[in-house]
């Protein structure tokens, strides 16, 4: 499996800490649904054998995580929205998380100037 993960890695062209994010984790992320968006690669969570989680997913969606270059951006999340230019907006408790393509938190009115732009 790692040197499945390795081409992978050279395909997407993954950095180090994306890389080794998935070499730990394995058998929690979906691997053939893994999508680079920007900078951040979107892992989708594996399918459980939960009724519960079965039912959940069809009604809100699969878990998910967000990796960026360097760092974990959002974990174990529904309802990630994609936008335009690799932004992006991710539900975080109450309230909602805007970032750019390279995961750098910016304001809701600039999120929605950008992404609304042609």
């Amino acid at each position: 499996m790692n040197c499945d993960i390795d081409k992978l890695a050279t395909i997407l062209g993954l950095s180090q800490y994306q890389k080794s994010v998935l070499m730990a984790n394995r058998d929690a992320y979906n691997m053939s649904r893994l999508v680079k968006r920007g900078c951040a690669l979107y892992a989708p969570r594996a399918a459980s054998r939960n009724i519960f989680d079965f039912v959940q997913c069809i009604f809100c969606g699969r878990r998910a995580d967000l990796i960026g270059r360097d760092k974990m951006l959002v974990r174990n999340t529904r309802g990630i929205d994609f936008r335009a230019r690799g932004f992006y907006s991710a539900p975080v408790g109450r309230y909602r998380y805007y970032a750019d393509d390279a995961g750098n938190i910016i304001a809701r009115d600039v999120f929605i100037r950008e992404t609304g732009r042609k």
